[in-house]
């Protein structure tokens, strides 16, 4: 959303509430200056106004309708500029070899290796799905190593990553590089990412596909890869944030439902990510395709794996308000393929959700997501 801009000075109190509401929604005061405007200085309301759309200074529901708002940082690009990308960023990706490859030729016979890890089983897969709140610059390198960490301890064949910004994917891709090949979904400003297990996955091609109308430099980042004889379409993105931005985020899933349901019959395809999703939004859009299905629900819809941005648990977010909205923005979809040998999702359950000694808070203000599938 463009800010207002106000020849109108404001006092120091005045001040101080831009600065907390700023503090609160991961914005800057300006934006914050005209969502206070709009509510008569009133915090809460501004608050509640900037994520809900409405006026209600409390309360909410809890439920899943998923209307409580979003506290998503990225609904406002770090430069402030809103604008939308539609160029390939001038990265490189590092291999096994060690040889730097242009990232527009990624995959082009520079897949791994794909050699079996003694005691993994290669009748399992498993995926990490994990919003890592890169825009949060407080303990950003404690939250930032404990993902490392988390990975490195489920040692996960995928790994999807959103809100990753520049300094923490060189981190993480330096921690991670001995076991696996790290794909960017941009160079600038938070984006998504792609881990794949160079032991256990072949990697074959990858593309980028931004959205165009996005305000939020959001795109789709798919890699196509193997798995023992299973071909792959990996697809991530971070769907337009808050709920004001709704039309555009359904005309997204739109588009990701279409890239699932045209990739190769032959190839399964699990898209997952920070989707920021209502229910009802899914519903507007016609529900889902007959041929995709929602892996929580395929899992048997577990209750403690439901509200992957959980302000009641989760207090990473300086949340002064009564209301403890909880969401099921982190999500999992799949397609699959028409092979008779077939993966099957088997377990679906959060990670991340331990408090670090070193600072008190937690990975990330988004639990991940770590599901498990079977070769059957």
């Amino acid at each position: 959303m463009a800010t207002a801009a106000s020849t109108e000075s404001i006092n120091s109190d005045q001040r101080q509430l831009c600065k907390e509401f700023a503090s609160i929604t991961g914005t800057d005061v300006s934006l914050a200056e005209y969502y206070l405007r709009e509510k008569e200085w009133q915090l809460e309301a501004a608050v509640n106004f900037y994520f809900d759309g409405s006026d209600s200074a409390g309360g909410g529901s809890h439920g899943n309708n998923y209307d409580d708002g979003d506290l998503d940082h990225a609904s406002m690009s770090p430069s402030g500029s809103g604008s939308s990308r539609s160029t390939t960023p001038d990265l490189v990706v590092t291999y096994e070899s060690g040889v730097p490859v242009d990232y527009s030729h990624v995959g082009n016979g520079c897949e791994s290796t794909e050699v079996e890890t003694p005691g993994m089983d290669p009748t399992m897969l498993s995926l990490l799905t994990w919003n890592i709140d890169g825009l949060d610059e407080r303990n950003i390198t404690e939250r930032t190593k404990a993902v490392c960490t988390t990975i490195k301890s489920h040692l996960p064949d995928i790994v999807y990553l959103q809100e990753v910004i520049p300094e923490t994917f060189a981190y993480i891709e330096t921690l991670c590089s001995p076991t696996y090949v790290a794909i960017p979904g941009n160079s600038l400003g938070y984006f998504t990412a792609v881990l794949v297990k160079k032991s256990r996955i072949t990697l074959m091609d990858h593309s980028i596909e931004p959205f165009s109308t996005s305000q939020m430099m959001r795109n789709i980042l798919s890699v196509k890869a193997r798995f023992s004889n299973h071909n792959l379409v990996l697809i991530t993105s971070h769907l337009e944030s808050t709920k004001e931005h709704a039309t555009e985020r359904k005309k997204q899933l739109g588009i990701v439902f279409q890239e699932m349901c045209v990739a190769d019959p032959r190839s399964t395809v699990i898209f997952g990510g920070d989707t920021n999703l209502r229910d009802k939004e899914i519903m507007d859009i016609g529900g889902f395709p007959a041929e995709i299905r929602d892996i929580w629900q395929m899992c048997g819809s577990p209750s403690d794996a439901q509200y992957s941005w959980d302000i009641s648990k989760n207090d990473n977010l300086d949340w002064r308000f009564k209301n403890k909205p909880r969401c099921r923005f982190d999500r999992l979809f799949f397609r699959d393929s028409n092979e008779t040998s077939k993966l099957h999702p088997q377990t679906f359950k959060f990670v991340g959700t331990e408090r670090l000694a070193s600072c008190g808070r937690f990975p990330s203000d988004h639990w991940g997501i770590l599901c498990q599938f079977k070769v059957q």
